[in-house]
């Protein structure tokens, strides 16, 4: 039986973390910068609560910074690069249905 390496598990984190539609969305969000979680859960028209907990994961896998400021919690991408590299793969898969 094979040993599962470093990387294969890294890359296996970083594909659950985008396992969930609502994630993509909250990272594609914060291209534009920092938000705290009340505008980006207006944004996609989700209780805070819902949000809070997927940004927490993301958080979890390293691809965001969290800060708080007072009683908000504000986010900021922390791994652009793996952002690029998804946002490559969202452009594949549109050309792939079209």
């Amino acid at each position: 039986m094979e040993v599962i390496e470093e990387d294969e598990h890294r890359l296996a984190q970083f594909c659950q973390a985008f396992s969930n539609a609502l994630r993509v969305k909250l990272v594609l969000l914060l291209r534009g910068g920092e938000e705290c979680v009340k505008e980006l859960a207006e944004k996609v028209d989700r209780e805070q609560s819902v949000v809070s907990r997927h940004l927490r994961k993301l958080v979890a896998r390293g691809l965001l910074r969290s800060k708080a400021r007072g009683r908000k919690n504000f986010y900021r991408i922390k791994r652009t690069d793996l952002v690029e590299e998804l946002l490559e793969l969202v452009s594949l898969l549109r050309r792939d249905n079209e």
